[in-house]
């Protein structure tokens, strides 16, 4: 598993454990299919992906209100809009 799946995996895993209010659990735990979906695409397979998965792994373990899920939902679609252009190739 490259550095980037491992961070991806992890964030998974801490928004799966996090004791957020439900709402906000509920908004957090809406993000694991996009980050499954990312974490197998070629994109977090490459080191281009490290400073942006790692965004999304320290979103994940600052997780505690509303703004943390805001900064959280960012990273993420920071992540997919590089893993998913036109066609599901990397844009670097």
């Amino acid at each position: 598993m490259s550095k980037g799946q491992e961070q991806l995996q992890s964030a998974i895993d801490l928004i799966s454990e996090s004791n957020l209010e439900e709402d906000l659990r509920v908004r957090a735990s809406k993000l694991i299919p996009a980050l499954e979906e990312l974490k197998e695409s070629t994109f977090a397979r490459s080191a281009l992906s490290v400073p942006l998965t790692a965004a999304v792994n320290r979103a994940a373990k600052a997780l505690s209100d509303e703004g943390s899920v805001d900064v959280l939902e960012k990273a993420v679609a920071d992540v997919s809009g590089k893993a998913g252009g036109a066609g599901k190739i990397a844009i670097t």
